[in-house]
């Protein structure tokens, strides 16, 4: 599930028929689902814009001429378009908190890094993760960007937002835990990060799982 922005709705994402598909539940018990998106192949919603104008969600080229791309969904005329395509995956979008700029993740260099590009016109790109890094999250006021490092560091980087231009420091290491990756078709995140950066919400690894027990004689207790 999606928030939107004012907190008043749910998009969802559901599989009543032989793929899922996008849809929108109110809050306040009145009404149904309204179906935002039928989506050729396995659709996978991820954000919300500020605005409330645009959905950012993932689906895979049907035609198979490129991998997971990142697509689109204006909420005043319902129809779809591709904002990013390419060779190899795109995955796990965000709305900058000003709705100027997207981040992703993507592994068209061969391992997953992080990116922003410009919204909504695509073009230059700046890569925020040179040692690889998946699933970024903005901090609400935009100033910091968090991801993933590949060791299970989460990075926080700082943002500097201009009227035509967007810049970015190094980044800096914050804590490392034991997160949870889950390896699917369909892309799920697996942390978050409250609006104000301070405390983070963690799908971890147990590192005391339970123990299996192996009966091995179980045949020869049925006769007692």
């Amino acid at each position: 599930p999606v928030w939107s922005p004012d907190g008043n709705s749910l998009a969802i994402r559901a599989n009543r028929s032989d793929h899922f598909t996008v849809y929108a539940r109110g809050l306040n018990g009145l009404g149904g689902e309204q179906l935002l998106l039928q989506s050729p192949t396995n659709a996978n919603i991820h954000d919300w814009s500020r605005d409330g104008r645009f959905l950012v969600f993932t689906q895979v080229d049907p035609g198979g001429a490129t991998g997971r791309d990142l697509w689109i969904l204006p909420l005043d005329t319902h129809t779809p378009y591709a904002l990013l395509s390419a060779a190899r995956n795109q995955n796990f979008p965000r709305f900058s908190p000003s709705g100027r700029w997207v981040s992703y993740q993507t592994d068209d260099s061969g391992r997953n890094k992080v990116y922003v590009m410009p919204f909504p016109d695509s073009g230059d790109k700046w890569e925020i993760s040179p040692d690889g890094g998946i699933q970024p999250i903005w901090r609400a006021d935009g100033r910091e960007l968090f991801f993933q490092a590949p060791d299970n560091t989460i990075m926080a980087v700082d943002v500097r937002e201009g009227p035509k231009r967007i810049e970015f420091g190094p980044p800096r290491p914050l804590f490392q835990a034991a997160i949870t990756f889950f390896v699917t078709d369909q892309p799920s995140w697996t942390w978050d990060v409250t609006p104000d950066g301070q405390r983070f919400s963690i799908i971890l690894v147990r590192e005391d799982p339970a123990p299996v027990t192996l009966v091995t004689s179980w045949q020869a207790d049925l006769k007692h």
